[in-house]
């Protein structure tokens, strides 16, 4: 795996921690244009379905971050093909910051075993690490 990809995973690609910490006083901002941010709901996209790890993880940051920035957060639910349904999704959307992604390390996986009409480096970009969970192998003593 290339270095920027693992880089991604680790970044956990499109999560937006710090505007969801209660207690970090971010404030809506201003775009370029001089428009507030956000004007309109933030769509997030989960790479798992409803009830799984991420699923819960994407909610418990979504409320606060809906509280912090004054403007409803939604959460939708992609789950299928190891997340890729969810990054094709994405990557669809219009790059204007209304549409970010909760994804586990298996997409990074799944993009580099298999052919996707999506890039990870070229069509997204990393936001923040929101959790970390271990992997674990086991095996019968046998």
């Amino acid at each position: 795996m290339k270095p920027a990809a693992m880089k991604g995973t680790v970044a956990c690609l499109a999560a937006v921690l710090a505007a969801a910490a209660p207690h970090s006083g971010a404030q809506p901002t201003s775009t370029g244009s001089g428009q507030a941010y956000p004007t309109k709901p933030i769509r997030l996209i989960v790479a798992s379905g409803a009830g799984g790890g991420l699923d819960f993880v994407a909610r418990q940051v979504a409320t606060p971050m809906s509280e912090t920035l004054g403007q409803t957060v939604v959460v939708d639910n992609r789950a299928g093909a190891s997340g890729s349904i969810a990054g094709e999704t994405c990557a669809q959307s219009a790059p204007d910051g209304y549409t970010l992604m909760f994804l586990s390390a298996s997409l990074v996986v799944y993009g580099t075993v298999n052919k996707t009409r999506y890039d990870l480096e070229r069509d997204f970009t990393p936001v923040s690490q929101v959790a970390a969970a271990p992997y674990m192998l086991t095996v019968h003593p046998s």
